[in-house]
């Protein structure tokens, strides 16, 4: 009696679904660590806007003012990108008073709303300031935004100067104050 035997193997059916699994699994893989990446970018603009605002509250305590301070480093560098930038001498200048400079080259644009900044931002309160980083980490053209924003003793506040924002809100649409939080009506990297 003969049997007939048979290599055992895969098919190309199997081939082809072991692909298909794969290939899925490396797309989720390579989305999540992109995500990742762009939020380690990002504790960059909360590391120096918590910098900037224990400064400005120093400055506060022994010249009586917030310093004001335009976007830095500003449009000379090009617009925010997902590239690092310079931090050119006019920042240097800019953040002078304050002492503040960050380390290396920067991803964000950084500024200070007072009653200090010349300009029509709408800030009035003397008492009041609003740090800003601007950036745009994922390269998609719009701007992600993040805030500290520190109140005066009467509840005001001073907007972004670049694009008027208010206060960031938390999950339930209260204000966020005296801590670094993305705005959520600008694009989240």
């Amino acid at each position: 009696m003969h049997r007939a035997t048979r290599n055992r193997g895969f098919t190309v059916l199997e081939l082809m679904i072991v692909l298909g699994m794969i290939g899925v699994l490396s797309g989720l893989a390579i989305s999540l660590f992109s995500g990742y990446q762009l939020r380690s970018k990002r504790t960059e603009a909360m590391t120096n806007l918590s910098a900037i605002s224990r400064l400005q509250k120093t400055h506060f305590a022994e010249q009586g003012t917030f310093n004001g301070v335009t976007p830095q480093p500003g449009p000379g560098e090009g617009a925010p990108g997902p590239g690092k930038r310079s931090w050119t001498a006019g920042a240097e200048t800019a953040f002078g008073e304050l002492g503040w400079r960050p380390e290396g080259e920067v991803f964000y644009d950084y500024d200070t709303n007072s009653a200090e900044l010349s300009g029509s931002t709408g800030c009035s309160c003397t008492s009041c300031f609003t740090s800003t980083a601007y950036g745009d980490l994922d390269g998609n053209g719009q701007i992600n935004v993040l805030m500290y924003v520190h109140q005066d003793e009467n509840g005001s506040i001073c907007n972004s100067a670049v694009l008027d924002l208010a206060a960031p809100v938390d999950t339930n649409g209260d204000p966020i104050y005296d801590t670094v939080a993305v705005n959520v009506l600008s694009d989240p990297y």
